[in-house]
């Protein structure tokens, strides 16, 4: 390989050789290229080569070209010097040329061998070769060659093509020498070289007032040709500061009417011919055009508009773009639209990624679509601050996916332990410990509860979002306004106890969107509880009767008559004996608060519903015949309930006369009550009637008294 490689080597600086001549010493740098090419390791002789190619491919732009001869700068190998230190003295295309120029002028330390062949190239006719190589020269700090260029230039004997490239070369020289010999230029020699020490001057002073005024200038040198350097070189790049911020603003202004014909062009396009424009713009070297193409981009992802996939590609190519917001703009906007070949490419990018935005971006893709192998790279960077927070985002949508073995998740752990114990914990790292931690974390997050900074506090409430960590400590901070609306959210998903309702609802809200979050909460608990805790929590609030509007709700949804997650109906859950009790205690207490709210027409559905259940207790069985009876009272069937009572008064009835005499007594004395004595006459002489004889002490008196109350006082005889 090495004698191929050597072979090829010495055949293309030779093609370089315009006659014979000079063979000898093209033959005699090839041997010294050859043994230094001699010294590289293989990998480094196939870069070389490679770059090589790359340097004298007629096929490939100047960009590209110059780019490889900057990378054989930078590495500073003797053999790439030496070939290109022939090419530029021999080549027949003079781009190769020029992309060694412009290399050398953005090389931090060009070589100073290519000072003697750059300077043989300011006799070049091509204009744009003569100014690539003037940039060149004017990279090298030498005294030597700032002078030569100067005597080059003054020089009446040489032609006046390298006189212009030499003029050309000085004008990137701070040094008031060379200022001087402009000076003198502008008023001798021909028109063109006086232009061009004009044009010079005015590069190097930063001065664009002057012109073409001789005289001008030289009263400006007499002013300040004599000044101090320090002096000298203040007043020059104060001069240059302002003649870049002009030159800037001039730049902004072109550049937004640039940007504005692409996006009036996209505009003014059908919609088959826009991905080829956005293909356009994120393949421009301005990236002001790359990121109008990503907000265009950004724009047909808000209008849910499909991106071509030709588009998507670009997109992916800008992963790589040189500039970083580029980079970042890319990733996110493929990951809104969820592009898994973008995620997989971001995998081999994380760490590599110089910039912690891109970086960012690249982790918040990966966590859109979690990939097992960016689990390692995303464990080191979680213990970076500036991307900690989008490391552990991921890794949380790694867990929720089952991708990290359990070592990674003990690293994982570990990491996010030692942060979460900082004085200002990343909320990201608190949520990532709510889904790995286990009990011996707990304390920790409820000490976060009451942090200063409010987002740690609300991350610790989600921390408690996963089924194996308690509710109860969120409920001693409902009333924490920053905390309230998740504590609400945590309640309606995980909420089941009779406690957590009751505390719930002594934390109501005053805020109107707020308010209905809460009270869907309230019915998600109500539909968990169990019986027993249902009866608690309607006991508190049957004792509330400003709240009846709220116990209705929450009784309909311990009933399942409404969704406990957004109000509308849905059909009943799998029956279990503790749901159909919790649901038959429910439906009882509704019917009865109809009855105690004059609502009948409500109740009578309800006792039709469990009339057809079967599976009744016979606690409830009982409250069923009860309500069915204070439903006829209610409706005012006074005869049907009657007979009702008979009925249920028969031998083998789980009714006692005592149990059936209550509603009777209790509707009378609520007639009474609203001066409705007819009614309550009624009642009376049908309970009378019914159940006299056959009730205990207590409630044959109550019936007693009634009697009295009702019976209208005897008419005198006249």
């Amino acid at each position: 390989m090495k004698t191929v490689f050597n072979t090829a080597f010495t055949i293309m600086l030779l093609a370089f050789a315009p006659s014979m001549p000079q063979t000898f010493a093209v033959e005699e740098a090839s041997d010294a290229a050859r043994l230094e090419t001699d010294r590289l390791d293989p990998a480094q002789q196939r870069e070389l080569e490679h770059l090589l190619d790359d340097l004298r491919d007629a096929n490939l732009d100047l960009d590209r070209r110059q780019r490889a001869a900057l990378i054989l700068l930078d590495h500073g190998w003797p053999a790439a010097i030496a070939s290109m230190k022939q090419t530029l003295g021999h080549a027949r295309d003079p781009l190769v040329q020029r992309a060694i120029a412009r290399a050398v002028n953005r090389a931090d330390q060009p070589d100073p061998q290519l000072i003697e062949p750059l300077m043989k190239l300011l006799n070049a006719e091509d204009p744009d070769l003569r100014r690539d190589v003037a940039g060149g020269l004017s990279r090298f700090n030498d005294p030597n060659l700032t002078r030569q260029l100067i005597d080059l230039a003054s020089d009446d004997t040489e032609s006046s093509t390298r006189r212009l490239g030499a003029i050309e070369a000085l004008a990137q020289q701070r040094q008031p020498k060379v200022v001087a010999a402009l000076v003198r230029l502008t008023t001798t020699g021909s028109q063109p070289l006086r232009d061009a020490a004009f044009e010079a001057l005015a590069k190097l002073t930063g001065l664009t007032d002057l012109g073409k005024d001789p005289a001008a200038w030289q009263r400006w040198w007499v002013r300040n040709g004599k000044l101090p350097t320090p002096r000298w070189l203040a007043m020059l790049m104060q001069n240059l500061s302002a003649q870049s911020a002009d030159l800037n603003r001039r730049l902004a202004k072109r550049t937004e009417r640039l940007t504005q014909t692409y996006n009036n062009l996209y505009d003014a396009t059908d919609e088959k011919g826009r991905g080829a424009i956005l293909q356009q713009m994120l393949a421009d070297e301005l990236i002001e055009l790359r990121l109008l193409a990503l907000s265009l981009i950004e724009r047909r992802v808000l209008n849910a508009q499909t991106i071509p996939d030709e588009v998507r590609v670009g997109m992916r190519k800008r992963l790589t773009d040189r500039d970083p917001a580029v980079r970042a703009k890319s990733a996110t906007l493929l990951e809104n639209v969820a592009d898994t070949e973008a995620a997989t490419l971001v995998i081999d990018l994380l760490l590599g990624e110089s910039d912690p935005k891109a970086q960012s971006a690249y982790l918040a893709l990966l966590a859109r679509l979690p990939q097992r192998e960016a689990v390692n790279p995303a464990l080191l960077l979680l213990q970076r601050d500036d991307v900690r927070a989008a490391a552990a985002t991921f890794l949380l949508a790694a867990v929720e996916k089952k991708l990290l073995t359990e070592s990674q998740v003990d690293s994982a752990l570990a990491v996010a332990r030692e942060q979460m114990l900082s004085e200002a914990p990343e909320p990201a790292v608190i949520k990532l410990i709510g889904k790995i931690g286990d009990k011996s974390d707990q304390k920790r997050l409820v000490q976060l509860l009451t942090h200063e900074d409010p987002q740690v506090r609300l991350a610790a409430v989600n921390a408690f979002e996963d089924p194996h960590w308690p509710i109860d400590p969120m409920l001693e901070r409902l009333n924490d306004p920053t905390l309230k609306p998740a504590i609400i959210q945590l309640i309606e998903r995980r909420g089941s106890q009779g406690s957590t309702l009751i505390a719930l609802l002594g934390a109501e809200p005053e805020d109107a969107d707020l308010l209905a979050k809460w009270t869907a909460a309230a019915a998600a608990v109500a539909g968990r509880l169990t019986a027993e805790d249902l009866i608690k929590v309607d006991t508190v609030l049957s004792d509330q009767p400003e709240r009846v509007a709220l116990e209705e709700q929450i009784l309909k949804a311990a009933a399942n008559h409404v969704a406990t997650s957004n109000g509308a109906g849905e059909p009943a859950p799998a029956s279990t004996p503790a749901a159909d009790a919790r649901r038959d205690e429910a439906s009882l207490r509704l019917a009865t608060l109809y009855l105690r709210t004059d609502q009948p027409a409500k109740a009578k559905p309800i006792y039709e519903k469990l009339t057809a259940r079967n599976g009744l207790s016979a606690d409830h069985q009982r409250r069923l015949l009860l309500g069915q009876l204070e439903l006829l009272l209610a409706q005012k069937q006074f005869d049907d309930a009657a007979a009702y009572t008979t009925k249920q008064l028969a031998p083998g009835s789980v009714l006692t006369a005592d149990a059936l005499a209550a509603p009777w007594l209790d509707a009378a004395d609520k007639a009474l009550a609203a001066r409705n004595a007819a009614d309550a006459r009624t009642l009376t002489q049908h309970a009378a009637r019914l159940l006299a004889g056959k009730l205990s002490a207590p409630l044959a008196a109550r019936l007693t008294k009634l009697q009295a109350q009702t019976t209208p006082p005897a008419t005198a005889t006249p």
